[in-house]
């Protein structure tokens, strides 16, 4: 064998082991996917706890608790250098953010494979003619009906609804979504052009139609987590239902899986996410989150369980760097925690060194 030969070898063999040096120096992938499900999972807690404890203080109880939590917001303040988690209202904004980011994308893992991404969508403009109708009766009746009730009423039988229409209609493709979509919109407008001028309104509709983290209240983050505790408890009994169906609806219904009833379940989550999540996101973009976290975890994930799990990382990585800086920056949380998410997605398609394949049903 010549030197050169030699030389090449020794090469590289060194730059093998350089390079099993530097792999094992850098965290895997599944070391990074357990820090991001941690602290995931500590946001969740800290987000749920003000929420319990915001209540529970306004009822009497735990009010030491509720001002230990607002002092280490202060401390966070002071950290950052901010003057914004010190208040209570910042924290409806926030803890709705950090529910709706580990809820919504969670939901949209199933529907993103079902390939009814629209229904998000779909029913984001049914939520918004709840809102209109929540405030047309409550001027016309007095009543001081929660705006975030009323659209949840309202999403949740339209959602219902939509189902029925799917099962019974000829048409093709999604033209069910398209006229039950145009339709609640035109009768959100219809309704708010009629409030406009004949009754007081609470709240700007912009807000709702874009997503600002301003138009959270109280009763919404009760909401949100209220939505997000049954959402995960639901996902976790029925995991197995939903996910079948999604894939291979033909063979689930032969197993004994009554396919109609977890159609209705999934769409009946996905109106009660919709509505919560719509508070910071807005009608017009709430379906991104839906879709656009599960489409980025969709370029790296192997399994369907770790594309749930690397959507709702990248979901709540979007939903606090964009709730961040909207705060900041006075922008609209929607347009930027949106933004952020589909920043996120090109990364991912560009670190991803694999064409798009399908994903592993475990």
């Amino acid at each position: 064998m010549s030197s050169d030969s030699v030389s090449r070898d020794q090469d590289q063999s060194r730059l093998r082991m350089l390079g099993g040096l530097f792999r094992r120096r850098l965290p895997s992938a599944r070391t990074t996917e357990r820090v991001g499900v941690a602290l995931t999972a500590i946001l969740a807690a800290v987000a749920l706890s003000f929420v319990l404890l915001y209540w529970f203080q306004r009822n009497g109880y735990a009010v030491g608790a509720y001002q230990g939590f607002l002092t280490g917001a202060s401390t966070l303040d002071t950290l950052l250098g901010t003057n914004m988690f010190r208040h209570p209202p910042v924290w409806h904004s926030v803890a709705s953010a950090i529910l709706a980011g580990i809820t919504v994308p969670l939901v949209g893992t199933f529907l993103v494979h079902r390939e009814q991404a629209l229904i998000g969508e779909t029913l984001a403009h049914t939520a918004f003619a709840g809102v209109a109708a929540g405030i047309v009766l409550a001027g016309l009746t007095g009543w001081a009906i929660p705006y975030e009730l009323s659209a949840l009423f309202v999403s949740v039988v339209g959602a219902l609804g939509l189902q029925w229409f799917t099962q019974r209609t000829d048409a093709y493709g999604d033209v069910p979504l398209a006229i039950v979509l145009t339709g609640s919109f035109a009768v959100g407008t219809l309704l708010i052009t009629f409030a406009d001028g004949r009754m007081a309104v609470p709240i700007e509709i912009e807000q709702f139609l874009f997503g600002s983290a301003g138009v959270v209240t109280d009763t919404g983050a009760r909401m949100m987590a209220g939505i997000a505790l049954v959402v995960w408890v639901t996902v976790a009994l029925y995991y197995n239902e939903l996910l079948y169906s999604t894939f291979d609806s033909s063979a689930a219904a032969a197993s004994g899986i009554d396919i109609n009833r977890v159609n209705r379940l999934l769409v009946v989550l996905t109106a009660a996410v919709v509505v919560g999540a719509m508070q910071v996101l807005g009608v017009i973009l709430v379906a991104g989150l839906l879709v656009v976290p599960v489409a980025a975890a969709s370029q790296v994930a192997g399994s369907f369980r770790e594309l749930v799990v690397l959507s709702v990382v990248f979901g709540e990585l979007s939903v606090i760097a964009g709730l961040f800086v909207s705060l900041i920056a006075g922008l609209p949380s929607g347009g930027v925690i949106i933004t952020i998410t589909i920043v996120l997605y090109l990364l991912a398609l560009v670190w991803s060194d694999r064409p798009a394949q399908s994903i592993a049903l475990r």
